[in-house]
């Protein structure tokens, strides 16, 4: 019903599952009912309403992990609870509160550090959240918190070329982005070689072919990516000669 745009029929369906599962309040499967209920809140335009499923969906899940695992965490414990998280940050983002909406984040996806004591972003954290989380901070005036995010964000997929865009209207210089999406690009092209190696590692009736698996993967517009960052960041600082001719050549 809900893939077929069928909003208030879907709505009313989940009610009806929801008073039946409310025998049993800590029942993890209710999760999976609330979270439906607030896509149609938020498909309806009901965007508080949409909080209240996301979040007690949320605590829902939380609370299960941690009964199973015997855990105590404030962040987030697994992928389906960062998920709700962040569109519980987003409803509240739609009805305008920032702070409440960066809170959510930033208590589900809390900085770790790695072996060399360098911040680096939580392990459930996604391109969304990072980016979602950097457009609140921006917006209420954190702007180092937000270069930040982006940062991470860009790390994460180099190719999130709204982060290039930001960082340079931010300020960051292009040397810094610049280094940011080369070190994305090289992790993708790491994940790719780990992926060939564990294909062919469990594909046992084909013979490695060990000139091939020494192949680096190529990824199409690394260059084109640095190119875009060098034209937002020369045009971010009033380099207008210099920016036109970076927007010439992404467009030629």
């Amino acid at each position: 019903l809900f893939e077929a745009h069928q909003f208030k029929s879907c709505e009313l369906v989940a009610l009806m599952e929801l008073s039946q599962m409310k025998q049993k309040p800590q029942d993890v499967g209710i999760a999976i009912t609330l979270e439906i209920l607030g896509n149609c809140a938020v498909s309806t335009d009901r965007d508080r309403q949409a909080n209240d499923y996301f979040r007690d969906a949320a605590e829902l899940v939380h609370s299960y992990f941690q009964r199973e695992t015997g855990e105590i965490k404030e962040e987030a414990t697994s992928a389906w609870e960062a998920n709700l998280r962040i569109k519980e940050s987003r409803a509240l983002s739609n009805v305008g509160s920032i702070i409440e909406a960066a809170s959510i984040l930033e208590r589900s996806f809390p900085r770790t550090r790695n072996s060399e004591q360098q911040r680096q972003p939580h392990y459930h954290s996604t391109l969304e959240s990072l980016m979602l989380l950097g457009n609140l901070h921006t917006m209420s005036g954190r702007v180092s918190d937000a270069v930040t995010e982006y940062k991470f964000a860009l790390l994460k997929n180099p190719y999130a070329l709204e982060a290039v865009e930001r960082l340079a209207k931010l300020g960051c210089d292009e040397s810094t982005i610049l280094a940011l999406v080369d070190v994305g690009l090289k992790r993708m092209v790491k994940e790719q070689l780990a992926q060939r190696k564990k294909e062919s590692t469990e594909d046992t009736n084909t013979a490695c072919d060990s000139k091939d698996e020494g192949t680096t993967p190529v990824l199409p517009i690394g260059g084109t990516i640095r190119e875009y960052a060098l034209a937002h960041s020369t045009l971010h600082r009033n380099q207008i000669s210099s920016s036109l001719q970076h927007f010439t050549e992404l467009s030629s």
